[in-house]
């Protein structure tokens, strides 16, 4: 939701300055707007980031999940000294600036034709009036914030009885219950977020093995259905030699990609359990410090040390420590 431009007190300029737009919802009538500029229209957008924040790691890997709607606000002026091209002799107080407020109230996605932006399709969020006499003159002042409508239309082709269509949502639904049967966490329904989170197994070399594992084996229980949902609906749309029948090949290729980072890993670390020392720390430090000095893994060091180590960011000289040959 758009927040609203502080309402003025007064207008600044003996002869301010003005930009005209225009807003019509659906159903309703088209009113002109003689927008106060500056401040202008302001326009505001926000990403949908989420983090993933690691224990002892700094940052977060971020994820976008989309966008909040772009959002407008303005102030207009509604009085009898408005005088600019497109609005016409019937702007006057009060009878125009009940004519706009009559229109925000129509509750209606419409039609807001902005000197910055030309038309877009949005809804009204809120307004607020207040009419008070400028330099001797009745005068409305109209605070309105927009934001826009990502609307879906739906023609009559859309909701005919499809059998092609039936078994496409028969099948989403039944890949979705056999994900969550699985083990695969229903947010993670979005092949996209599945190759997100492979890819951060394969980059995130300090996780602990058994947790990258078991994670691992929920995308690739989440894949499996996927895949089997695909060959149904192949089968069901396309028969044999399909689009459907070459998969995701890429899709695939990050699969195989976490297991061998995975299978290579536990390998490494069994490797190394025999190899172990111990060591006296030289000067206060932290245990992911040490890791980087002494060129080792720091998840895998702070394995080692969990009983030896109470603040692994507080490493103190003369400590002994465990770690690998």
């Amino acid at each position: 939701m758009a927040d609203r431009i502080d309402q003025p007190d007064e207008i600044p300029d003996a002869q301010p300055e003005f930009q005209v737009c225009s807003w019509e919802p659906d159903g309703g009538l088209r009113v002109v707007l003689a927008i106060l500029s500056p401040p202008g229209v302001e326009e505001s957008f926000q990403q949908r980031n989420t983090q993933n924040k690691r224990p002892y790691r700094d940052g977060a890997q971020l994820q976008n999940t989309g966008a909040d709607p772009i959002a407008w606000s303005f102030v207009v002026v509604v009085n009898s000294t408005v005088s600019e091209p497109g609005l016409g002799h019937e702007y006057v107080y009060p009878d125009y600036a009940d004519r706009i407020t009559k229109q925000f109230w129509n509750g209606a996605t419409g039609t807001l034709t902005l000197p910055t932006r030309g038309p877009v399709r949005a809804k009204l969020d809120n307004y607020r009036r207040v009419d008070n006499p400028i330099d001797g003159v009745d005068t409305a002042v109209i605070n309105a914030a927009f934001t826009r409508d990502n609307e879906e239309k739906i023609d009559a082709a859309a909701i005919q009885k499809n059998p092609v269509k039936g078994s496409h949502a028969s099948l989403a639904t039944q890949t979705k219950d056999s994900a969550d049967r699985e083990g695969a966490n229903p947010q993670l329904v979005d092949v996209r977020e599945w190759l997100s989170d492979v890819a951060g197994l394969i980059n995130a070399p300090g996780d602990a093995i058994e947790d990258i594992d078991v994670r691992r084996k929920s995308i690739e229980r989440g894949f499996e259905s996927v895949f089997d949902a695909l060959d149904d609906l192949g089968e069901q749309v396309g028969g044999a030699g399909s689009v459907f029948d070459n998969g995701f090949p890429e899709t695939t290729f990050s699969a195989e990609r976490a297991r061998d980072a995975v299978a290579n890993a536990e390998q490494e670390r069994a490797e190394r359990r025999g190899r172990i020392q111990g060591y006296a720390v030289q000067r206060d430090t932290s245990l992911s410090a040490l890791a980087q000095q002494l060129g080792q893994d720091y998840q895998a060091l702070l394995d080692l040390n969990s009983a030896r180590v109470a603040d692994p960011s507080d490493v103190r000289e003369g400590d002994r420590i465990l770690i690998y040959a």
